[in-house]
């Protein structure tokens, strides 16, 4: 049993034996310090662990490596912008009736087509949800914290859409789609 600590890591590291976006991977009776694991994960280094299997017929039973993270620390970050952008379309400052029924259904699909776009599961997602017939707010409404409510979207969206385009590109063009569409429909009417 042995013991790998932060300095081996950064050794490591400085010697190119491990990288950022690279698997680290360690016998399942090796320990890590806890600098260790933070190390690796400030350096967005998934974990990796071997299975240490006697006999060679429960080998091929049981898959090589178990995962310790689900997924590597930057998509994990995607996804928990994704999903304060998917609780800002709750627009949690405007009251029920500041928005027609047909808006809110309009909105709770939308956080649904995020929920499911987050996964990146390789799904081919819909990038045009259904339009709205007509305007999705009601008059009079409170103009300056739904404006605030806009800004805080429209900011998400282009946080998300950095981290899509630094780490996952595939993915940017269908949610940049989407993002234009919803931005189109929760703007304030020109006229008001």
């Amino acid at each position: 049993m042995g013991v790998i600590t932060e300095d081996q890591l950064r050794h490591m590291f400085r010697k190119k034996k491990i990288q950022s976006g690279s698997t680290f991977v360690v016998s399942k009776d090796c320990l890590l310090t806890p600098a260790a694991s933070s190390y690796l994960r400030e350096h967005h280094i998934p974990l990796m662990r071997e299975n240490l299997v006697s006999s060679p017929i429960e080998q091929s039973k049981q898959p090589l490596f178990e995962q310790e993270t689900l997924l590597p620390s930057v998509q994990r970050k995607i996804c928990l912008e994704i999903k304060k952008l998917k609780n800002l379309l709750f627009f949690h400052l405007l009251e029920e009736n500041d928005m027609y029924a047909e808006g809110w259904l309009y909105l709770e699909y939308q956080q649904e087509w995020l929920a499911n776009f987050s996964r990146f599961d390789g799904k081919t997602l819909s990038a045009h949800p259904p339009r709205l017939s007509g305007m999705i707010y009601r008059s009079p409404l409170q103009r300056r914290i739904l404006r605030y409510s806009i800004n805080e979207i429209e900011y998400q969206v282009e946080k998300v859409s950095q981290l899509l385009e630094a780490e996952l590109p595939a993915y940017l063009a269908i949610f940049m789609l989407w993002a234009e569409e919803l931005q189109s429909i929760i703007q304030l009417p020109k006229n008001e």
